[in-house]
C-alpha cells in the first residue's frame, strides 16, 4: 500500500488494537484520521493460500472495492503483486 500515491499505512500495533472488536467503520476512520479502510483475511487450508480484501471508505462506510484471491502457497509473491495491480487507489 505505501506504493500508492498519497496513501500511508498506520503502525502495525495501532491496527492490532482494533482486532476482533465489532467497531462502526465512521467511527474508526475518525479515530485513525483516515478516509479509506482496508480490512480483509487471510485463511490456510492444505496448500492454498485464500486472501479476502475489501476497501471502504470510512466517511460513508461504502464498499468501493473488494477482491478474493486464492492460490498455492507457492504463488505467495505472485498473488502480492495481483493485489497491488487490482487494487483501485495509485
Amino acid at each position: 500500500m505505501p506504493r500508492i500515491k498519497g496513501a500511508f499505512v498506520i503502525a502495525r500495533n495501532t491496527a492490532f488494537a482494533f482486532k476482533r472488536k465489532v467497531i462502526d467503520v465512521k467511527r474508526l476512520g475518525r479515530e485513525l484520521n483516515v478516509r479509506y479502510v482496508l480490512e480483509g483475511s487471510v485463511q490456510r487450508a492444505a496448500n492454498r493460500l485464500r486472501v479476502n480484501v475489501q476497501l471502504i471508505d470510512a466517511e460513508t462506510s461504502n464498499h468501493l472495492w473488494a477482491e478474493r484471491f486464492d492460490k498455492p502457497i507457492g504463488d505467495i509473491s505472485i498473488s502480492r503483486m495481483r493485489l497491488y495491480r487490482a487494487s483501485p487507489i495509485r
